[in-house]
């Protein structure tokens, strides 16, 4: 006789052959997905490198001096230099470059390119096993960001595209309202205050993003080599990678406002209206993913609202935050002042719409404040003396039909204004200064009682 157990295996075998697949297809917790606040973990994935990549031209050579020099510091990234004006040799003479640049390629291309051939196909070095991909644009200076806090809160959001808010109270210049440091402060459910550490949005900025390798490569499915431009891609790659990497769409793009970054001006560095023409193409095509925290024009929506963690609570609040003109900041208008001397579109991320908005609240403004000036009466309206109520009432406002009835002796009341210290004037005196009055004024008729002087009158 066969053992019980061989007997309970021939029988319940093929069940568990049969179960095994559906338990390993069961729906798993994802990382990153945190409905009740953000993983524990500072760093997850347990790499502990960044490479941080940079198209770079003489212009900004500088500021990119020194953000390599602060990067490098930190022990944490590597970085990759990618020279489109073919300068290379130039960049080499300097000690810190080859002190701190890892990785460099020179030849003449667009940073979307670059991207894609050197970071996506990795064509000409392995770049495996980096835990973050920073790509950014030369005219950003990162010296004041403190670089290991800053990728610890990004891999504490767990999200896929990260990157800091953006600046402008020391210098540099504002950008999309969205990406702009949050400062206000955020109210806990225990009605404390506190502020905001990172916020959760379906925009990050194609200025300075870092991407999980992961979302690098399905961001790029959006670029478009022929158009050679990645503008547009900003308001799409949020969703698109959301979609892409089946990740909740509410968490896989984070903004961290404890970290700042400044954005400089810069000027022909690409032809704006040939970026906004990429954009409506990106945009006709991947309609379904664009953002929808901005309107078409760049502002924020009214309803926009936000999750936000704060330095206080690991649980994340909703903010609301309010367009520039709600907020009113001395910081909007410093930034108006500031780019008058460049294209407000291009370089600021100021559009039209604003501009208008300021112009025309400020007019209706002036319109309230003049309308009690205009209903008020003028003071120099001369009433009647209360001591004579039946006076007619004085010049200029005098019609010319009760000049007319005014005999002569009757006493006519004079402003002040008129420039003799006289309070009272007779007819007589009155039509001896205005001549044009007293002509077509006709003399008073004589008296019925006095025969005598009518009769004089028939005779003269």
């Amino acid at each position: 006789m066969r053992p019980c157990w061989a007997w309970h295996w021939c029988f319940s075998g093929p069940i568990w052959l049969w179960l095994w697949p559906v338990w390993a297809m069961r729906p798993q917790i994802d990382g990153s997905l945190h409905p009740d606040g953000p993983p524990s973990s500072a760093n997850s994935t347990g790499c502990d490198k960044t490479l941080f990549f940079a198209a770079v031209g003489p212009e900004f050579r500088d500021t990119m001096r020194k953000n390599a020099l602060h990067l490098h510091a930190t022990g944490v990234v590597d970085i990759f230099f990618a020279h489109y004006r073919q300068d290379l040799a130039n960049w080499q003479k300097e000690s810190w470059y080859q002190e701190t640049v890892k990785y460099s390629v020179s030849y003449k291309e667009m940073k979307a390119d670059f991207v894609l051939k050197e970071l996506v196909k990795q064509e000409t070095f392995r770049l495996r096993g980096y835990c973050w991909y920073w790509i950014a644009d030369d005219n950003v200076d990162f010296t004041s960001l403190d670089v290991k806090r800053y990728l610890a809160l990004a891999a504490e959001t767990g999200a896929s595209l990260v990157q800091p808010a953006v600046e402008f109270d020391s210098h540099g210049i504002p950008s999309h309202q969205i990406v702009t440091a949050y400062s206000a402060d955020v109210e806990l459910p225990d009605h404390s205050i506190s502020r905001s550490l990172y916020r959760y949005s379906d925009f990050v900025e194609v200025m300075s993003p870092l991407f999980r390798e992961d979302a690098l490569i399905a961001a790029w499915k959006l670029y478009l080599p022929g158009l050679g431009s990645d503008f547009g891609m900003d308001f799409l790659w949020c969703r698109f990678v959301a979609a892409q990497l089946r990740a909740r769409v509410d968490r896989v793009c984070a903004i961290i406002d404890a970290e700042h970054m400044y954005k400089l001006p810069h000027l022909e560095s690409y032809n704006f209206e040939d970026g906004l023409a990429v954009q409506e193409v990106l945009l006709n095509e991947f309609a379904e993913y664009t953002q929808r925290s901005m309107e078409t024009s760049g502002q924020l929506r009214d309803d926009l609202e936000q999750l936000c963690r704060t330095a206080k609570d690991t649980q994340l609040v909703r903010v609301r935050v309010k367009p520039y003109l709600a907020q009113a900041s001395w910081k909007m208008w410093k930034a108006l002042f500031r780019c008058k001397q460049y294209n407000l579109e291009a370089v600021c991320h100021i559009d039209g719409t604003l501009i208008n908005g300021v112009f025309w609240r400020v007019l209706a403004a002036g319109l309230v404040l003049c309308i009690p000036l205009l209903l008020w009466p003028p003071s120099s309206r001369m009433r009647r003396p209360e001591s004579d109520p039946s006076a007619p009432e004085s010049h200029p406002w005098m019609s010319l039909e009760a000049l007319r009835r005014t005999p002569v002796s009757t006493p006519i009341p004079v402003s002040e204004a008129n420039g003799d210290g006289d309070e009272m004037e007779t007819a007589s005196r009155w039509r001896r200064r205005y001549p044009v009055c007293a002509a077509a004024t006709p003399a008073a008729a004589p008296s019925p009682a006095d025969p005598l002087t009518a009769a004089g009158s028939v005779l003269r």
